[in-house]
């Protein structure tokens, strides 16, 4: 009986573990491509108003 019970906890800890992993993992990936996308958007920005400031 106490060895279901510990191979039940033993379980779902691991699988929370992983599932928490994986989260904190899509979290910084999703924090990362969001950086990159505003990097990208600013620098376009940034190319858009210097050609529209040189064709004035």
């Amino acid at each position: 009986m106490w060895f279901g019970i510990l191979e039940l906890v033993f379980f779902y800890g691991i699988a929370i573990g992983v599932a928490f992993w994986q989260w904190a993992k899509m979290r910084r990936e999703v924090r990362e491509m969001r950086a990159d996308r505003e990097a990208r958007e600013a620098a376009e920005a940034e190319a858009k108003n210097n050609e529209e400031t040189r064709s004035s």
